[in-house]
């Protein structure tokens, strides 16, 4: 009980603190979405073995975490035209994890998630799915597969450029995005990721493919 002149003061200055915490205190974070990027052996589907993977997260606010980022050894031969590409030698990925050490961790990283990729719905899936067969771990795709909502950039990217100028580094360049090394796992994960949002920015992606 208060019975004494001004002592319900400081429950005044206790409530204005309050509102100015609320007035002040950021909004929560936009829908968290993760991007997925494989480099392998092959641009063949049913040949290809991963060498590299990038799980990488973001909110439409831009910011971001690489979860996951790691060499595989694909035991087989890398070819020289797929080197080429990427980078990575045999002797590269020597001290890399085997794949069945490295599937099931990124299963977990992806499940649940709107998991965006550029082309992710014909290859870098499909290469998933073939890479689970092969170590006995296609139960556990199919499980995860079913938990997530997928957003194919280069689906949308499709609906704004003609054919021949649909490539990642095109489509960043029209859009203004930074693409760092080209066919590297966490620059083409980061760069896709960064393209949807300007995509969504530009009005050329519904913000509710996230949703």
């Amino acid at each position: 009980e208060d019975n004494g002149a001004g002592r319900g003061k400081p429950y005044v200055h206790i409530y204005l603190a309050c509102m100015h915490f609320s007035a002040t205190t950021p909004p929560p974070p936009t829908p968290r979405f993760t991007c997925l990027d494989f480099e392998t052996t092959s641009r063949h589907v049913v040949d290809a073995r991963i060498v590299e993977v990038a799980v990488v997260d973001f909110t439409n606010s831009g910011d971001i975490a690489t979860t996951l980022h790691t060499r595989i050894d694909p035991c087989i031969a890398i070819p020289p035209e797929a080197t080429h590409i990427h980078g990575i030698h045999d002797v590269d990925v020597i001290p890399a994890p085997m794949p069945a050490a490295t599937l099931p961790r990124l299963l977990r990283c992806i499940t649940s998630t709107t998991l965006v990729g550029y082309n992710i719905e014909a290859y870098d899936l499909e290469v998933l799915r073939n890479e689970c067969t092969r170590y006995g771990l296609l139960d556990a795709y199919a499980v995860t597969r079913s938990t997530i909502h997928v957003v194919d950039v280069m689906a949308w990217a499709q609906t704004v450029a003609r054919y021949g100028q649909r490539g990642l580094s095109q489509m960043c360049a029209r859009y203004g995005v930074e693409m760092g090394q080209a066919h590297s796992a966490v620059a083409d994960a980061t760069a896709t990721g960064r393209l949807l949002l300007a995509m969504i920015r530009a009005g050329d992606v519904p913000a509710s493919v996230l949703a």
